[in-house]
């Protein structure tokens, strides 16, 4: 039994004839079985289609490679993950397995919203010239109960030149 996907609209990145797919999406996941199945559903409902997502499990003890096993989209890879109990390990698995021009990272428990993609690739582009561009959409989290939760931190704009990446990474990486 699988996911029906809405049809999407074409969008600019997916008129690159590649083979190589435009973004990885990767998400390392442990447990995952209450959130897998939407979270994957907001991604591959995205106004990119050229795009792999990759999912590296880490050992999970509940269902949730039975739930990935339910959604039939060859743009979706299911990898076990390195099985060590860090979730870095996993994370660093997961991204090491990448073949897209970009790689977005998000968890298990994240609903993209329609189109965060395009956007976030069309900031990247637009700011190409600096060293390092981060990128943002809004997107929900789901909890362990099903229940998208309201969001508590947002960050938009330009990251000032007056904050150091290594004091502002912990923070992003933490807000999610």
């Amino acid at each position: 039994m699988g996911i029906d996907l809405p049809a999407m609209s074409t969008s600019r990145y997916d008129e690159q004839q590649s083979s190589q797919p435009v973004c990885s999406v990767c998400i390392p996941t442990f447990n995952g079985a209450v959130t897998i199945r939407e979270t994957i559903k907001s991604v591959l409902s995205q106004s990119i289609q050229n795009i792999e997502v990759i999912v590296s499990d880490d050992n999970s003890s509940d269902e949730t490679l039975t739930r990935l096993s339910e959604i039939t989209d060859n743009r979706l890879r299911v990898v076990r993950g390195p099985a060590t109990g860090v979730a870095a390990d996993n994370w660093n698995h997961c991204v090491s397995l990448a073949t897209g021009t970009f790689v977005k990272i998000m968890g298990q428990d994240d609903i993209l919203y329609q189109n965060a993609l395009e956007i976030e690739l069309a900031s990247i582009e637009d700011n190409h010239g600096h060293e390092i561009v981060a990128s943002f959409c809004k997107r929900n989290l789901i909890s362990p109960s099903g229940k998208k939760l309201p969001r508590v931190f947002e960050v938009s704009g330009k990251i000032p030149s007056e904050i150091k990446l290594p004091e502002f990474l912990p923070v992003l990486v933490r807000s999610g």
